[in-house]
């Protein structure tokens, strides 16, 4: 009986905290034609944003090979807004640390990693928002670049 008990508390304790958080409001990843992005190759999401209210995170998202051969990426981000206004972005993410060892999450020979943006943004219009991801390093063709990603959740209020 006792265990029956704390096994329906846990659950509920479960339930709750898994519950609270951050709302997903858009996921995408794309696919980058034969794992060599293209200098010129731009990685376009739309999304629609109907919240100007609460705040959001925004989040990025680069899968590449275990053979990918830089510790780092850069990316240039253009976002236009429902005005058709842009801005535009030069962003850094690490892949691997001073010593070479991948930061992400690694299945097989993938590693998945996910950096934060923009943190607590308020989205000003409602409609739909572009973003168009580049690849901004000096090599016109980068291999073993698989996927890259968009992510906007909502916060806590």
């Amino acid at each position: 009986m006792r265990t029956s008990i704390y096994i329906t508390i846990i659950a509920y304790l479960y339930l709750a905290l898994t519950s609270c958080g951050n709302k997903q409001v858009y996921s995408q990843y794309n696919s980058i034609n034969d794992h060599t992005w293209q200098v010129d190759s731009l990685a376009n999401f739309t999304f629609t944003i109907t919240d100007t209210v609460n705040k959001h995170n925004v989040l990025l998202g680069v899968r590449n090979g275990t053979e990918y051969s830089y510790s780092n990426i850069f990316l240039f981000v253009k976002t236009t807004f429902p005005n058709k206004k842009t801005i535009n972005d030069t962003v850094e993410i690490l892949l691997a640390n001073t010593q070479g060892k991948w930061l992400g999450k690694t299945v097989n020979n993938i590693i998945d990693n996910q950096i934060l943006y923009k943190r607590g943004i308020l989205f000003p219009l409602k409609g739909n928002y572009t973003m168009s991801v580049q690849q901004g390093m000096r090599d016109a063709k980068l291999a073993q670049v698989f996927d890259v990603g968009v992510t906007i959740n909502q916060t806590e209020k």
